[in-house]
This record gives C-alpha cells, sequence and structure tokens, in this order.
C-alpha cells in the first residue's frame, strides 16, 4: 500500500486485496471467497448490480487502471509464498517451497486445478484498463522472465491504452 496515498491525492479509488497463505493453498475456502468479496464490494460501492456473470463487465469497465506490483503466477507460487512468509528464513522457505511442491501434485483437483484456471483468466485479462507492472530485479518472491509475458499478452489482447512493465 506505499504508493495508495499517491493514487488517492489524485482522486482515484485504492483497492488492495490479500489473504494468508491457507486461503492461497486452498483456493475454494480460501481466495476464491476473498475474490468474491472483492466482486461484491465493488460492485455495491457504485452501480448497484446483482453478482452474476452477465454484469461483472460493467464493473470491470469502471476500473480505470491497473497497477500491478510484482504480481507471480502459479509458475511462481512454490517460489513466492515461501519468500514472503518467511523473508528471512532460508530453512523454513526451502521447507514450505517442497510442501507446496508436494502441495500442487497431491491436491490437483482440490488446489492446482483452480490456480490454472486463475492463470488462464489472468493473462485473459478482462479488465480492459490500461496496466502498470512493478517489477524488481532482485524480487527473491518471482521469476524475472514470467513477468514480460504477461505484459506482452495484454498488448496483444486490445487492451485499453499499452501496458507498461518497468523494473525498479
Amino acid at each position: 500500500m506505499k504508493y495508495a496515498s499517491l493514487y488517492l491525492e489524485q482522486g482515484f479509488d485504492v483497492v488492495s486485496v490479500s489473504c494468508t497463505p491457507w486461503q492461497l493453498m486452498w483456493p475454494t475456502k480460501g481466495s476464491q471467497l476473498v475474490a468474491e468479496d472483492l466482486i461484491k464490494f465493488m460492485t455495491h460501492n457504485g452501480k448497484e448490480h446483482p453478482l452474476n456473470k452477465e454484469l461483472y463487465q460493467p464493473t470491470l469497465d469502471r476500473v480505470v487502471a491497473q497497477v500491478w506490483d510484482s504480481a507471480a503466477d502459479i509458475s511462481e507460487l512454490s517460489i513466492g509464498v515461501p519468500a514472503a512468509v518467511f523473508p528471512k528464513n532460508k530453512i523454513m522457505q526451502k521447507t514450505l517451497r517442497a510442501y507446496m511442491e508436494y502441495h500442487l501434485k497431491t491436491f490437483h483437483e482440490a488446489a492446482t486445478v483452480h490456480y490454472i484456471r486463475s492463470s488462464q483468466l489472468f493473462h485473459t485479462n478482462l479488465c480492459r484498463a490500461p496496466a502498470l507492472f512493478l517489477l524488481s530485479r532482485s524480487d527473491p518472491r518471482r521469476r524475472r522472465a514470467q513477468q514480460p509475458r504477461r505484459v506482452r499478452h495484454l498488448a496483444s489482447d486490445g487492451n485499453r491504452g499499452e501496458p507498461i512493465g518497468y523494473y525498479l
């Protein structure tokens, strides 16, 4: 949220979303509910629309810009989560990374298929607002090579405005 005040000063609304590691590991009981709450919040704070698929787009069309700060995809899940949860403990990072790789294989139907679908939707880009990607060459939570793929996909997908990726 370190950039939130900058956007608020410019008159934009800011929404920051996070979830716990448990919510991330069990999408149907965690991160999908967080996403549903976000859509409900956005839907009911502005134009009144019941929550259903036909009416998602008007809510997404109200978004004027997207800022992605070190966003990670499914291929980086077992890298990013351990580094975020245990930023200074390499042993715990290694342990959690091993567990997450086990979790992705063992709970494929209960979890991994949801990550794969989320990744597909992320790359489909249902929100057509211009996007800014903030990236760090030294970010331990993601592979640097993965982010430009998302930026390139947005650029070729009829996005309003060109997406911009910045390495800090």
